[in-house]
């Protein structure tokens, strides 16, 4: 049973095909004829009236008679041959024995064959171009974005964009540190960074503390790393961003102002620089201050020092211009006078010999 409408769907699949191809091939090949002449050989009978003697009847006997015969000649003749031949739009495939035909475009198909006469058809992975028709454009499944097509799958990029994944992504020439490449050498910061500067190449994308971290450096998006001699010595989260100076002395009846230095609160001083505040009223204060100074008043010392010596040259110079200046005063009026009394004297003579 089954080999039975197995037969009977090769027999129907063999129908289909033949008739298929039939159609197609008269689609091809059509039938023309062609006027030739032709010589052919044409037998006739030919007569001939002859006259001839009846025996045994001298010369009164004479008769007419036709005789005939049969004559072979040459006869040209005009014949219409018909034969088969590739119809219009279609050329001999000379790489076959036997007539097959082949469609014929006036132009080569880019990347595609000649399907049919002037239509082309494209090749695996290309498509018809929509303003060429003998040409075919290759396809890229995912968009080339800002490039080129050229190949399968195959993209030209833009300048400032290279082919990566199978698309042109943006170069950034620096790596966009915590921060996505989204244009040539422009960075877009991820969420809680923004960049250091205004210059749009920047690529090292800095993190955002807010508020700012003071005394520290923001490593992470509301998180500081404080610099030596500082530390964070709150438990809340939330205060992560701050950054306190450390002194190792704890700085007892003080404040830790900066990486060890303390000031002390009001009625202490710090005793011989060891960042230890202590009492004014102690006894042992008072032998500490006929020890030594402390570095403030030092410093203090040493600055007035300077000023009052500053304010000694100023004196000097001062007073040395101030002397020179009279003195040079004094020298141009004595000179002056000198000169009016030669001047008075000589007018005096002039007159006189007058």
């Amino acid at each position: 049973m089954c080999v039975g409408r197995t037969s009977v769907s090769m027999l129907l699949l063999s129908i289909v095909f033949i008739t298929f191809y039939n159609s197609y091939t008269n689609t091809q090949i059509c039938t023309k004829s062609k006027v030739t002449s032709e010589d052919r050989l044409e037998i006739y009978t030919a007569s001939k009236r002859e006259h001839y003697r009846k025996p045994r009847c001298w010369f009164r006997c004479k008769r007419t008679r036709w005789v005939y015969r049969n004559i072979t000649r040459t006869k040209t003749i005009t014949v219409n041959t018909p034969y088969n031949d590739c119809c219009p739009g279609y050329v001999k495939d000379e790489n076959y024995r036997t007539l097959q035909c082949k469609p014929v475009c006036s132009k080569a198909c880019e990347h595609g064959f000649c399907q049919s006469p002037e239509k082309c058809a494209c090749n695996e992975n290309y498509a018809p171009d929509l303003n060429n028709k003998y040409k075919c454009t290759p396809i890229c499944v995912k968009s080339c974005g800002h490039g080129n097509c050229i190949a399968p799958d195959t993209c030209k990029c833009n300048r400032g964009y290279s082919f990566m994944n199978n698309t042109c992504t943006p170069v950034c020439i620096k790596p966009c540190t915590n921060g996505i490449c989204v244009a040539p050498d422009t960075c877009e910061c991820l969420s809680g960074y923004k960049k250091p500067s205004k210059d749009k190449t920047a690529s090292q994308l800095a993190n955002v503390c807010e508020p700012h971290c003071s005394s520290g450096t923001c490593i992470a998006p509301d998180t500081c790393e404080c610099l030596s001699g500082y530390k964070n010595s709150s438990k809340d989260k939330r205060a992560s961003y701050v950054c306190e100076p450390h002194c190792s002395s704890g700085c007892l009846h003080g404040s830790c102002v900066s990486p060890e230095i303390c000031v002390c609160d009001l009625g202490y001083y710090e005793y011989k620089n060891n960042f230890t505040c202590v009492a004014n009223d102690s006894s042992s204060i008072n032998m500490a201050r006929l020890d030594g100074w402390t570095r403030y008043n030092w410093i203090y010392a040493v600055a007035a020092l300077l000023g009052a010596v500053v304010i000694t040259i100023s004196l000097y110079l001062y007073v040395t211009c101030r002397k020179r200046n009279l003195t040079q005063r004094n020298v141009d009026e004595a000179e002056l006078e000198v000169r009016q009394a030669v001047l008075k004297k000589f007018f005096r003579k002039a007159t006189t010999s007058l």
